[in-house]
């Protein structure tokens, strides 16, 4: 007669028993964050934007549009002027939401002469954010964001205590572009 596997298992349940009292965490430890993703905040979720201006940058970036990511790139200094026409520049803000999910949201600024509203109202929506627990969403109809601020009383965000150095390598990791070397600089150079 073939031995019930669950029944044997199950058959002694003190031997899997612990001890409330002395549970810590037995055997387990908490991951250690190695990524964050560089995107705008959900729609769905408030969220807050480091204050201090020391841990944002405003460099020049790439959005690659493509098959709808929106991934984007820092594009480094040497390789300026010869993406100069893939450029756009950026505002890289830590942003956190209600969940602890943290993120650097790119802001992208507006080119001379150029406004945007989107990127305008993203801007108001980032600087509110400062001080606030804001939501953003996009209305088509009006051509801009709605911004949205929490009506109850929420606790302040915790901050990692780490450098935008920091906090950039974790969210552009391999999303670099330093030479024509890049997948996306191949691509956008015609070098195939």
């Amino acid at each position: 007669m073939p031995v019930d596997k669950k029944k044997k298992f199950f058959g002694d349940v003190e031997k899997l028993r612990l001890d409330p009292d002395g549970v810590d965490g037995a055997g387990v430890e908490q991951e250690v964050e190695v990524s964050i993703p560089a995107g705008r905040p959900s729609p769905r979720a408030f969220f807050r934007v480091h204050p201090d201006p020391a841990k944002s940058l405003v460099t020049t970036v790439i959005v690659d549009r493509e098959e709808m990511r929106n991934d984007t790139y820092i594009v480094a200094p040497e390789m300026r002027s010869v993406l100069a026409g893939d450029l756009r520049t950026a505002l890289l803000v830590p942003a956190v939401t209600m969940q602890g999910v943290r993120s650097i949201w790119p802001i992208i600024l507006p080119l001379a002469g150029r406004p945007n509203r989107w990127h305008e109202r993203a801007r108001v929506a980032a600087e509110r954010a400062k001080r606030r627990w804001v939501r953003m969403t996009a209305d088509v109809l009006l051509g801009t964001y709605r911004i949205y601020e929490a009506t109850g009383e929420w606790p302040e965000p915790t901050w990692p205590d780490m450098t935008i150095g920091e906090l950039l390598e974790m969210a552009f990791a391999g999303k670099i572009i330093e030479d024509e070397n890049h997948p996306l600089a191949r691509q956008l150079l015609g070098l195939g």
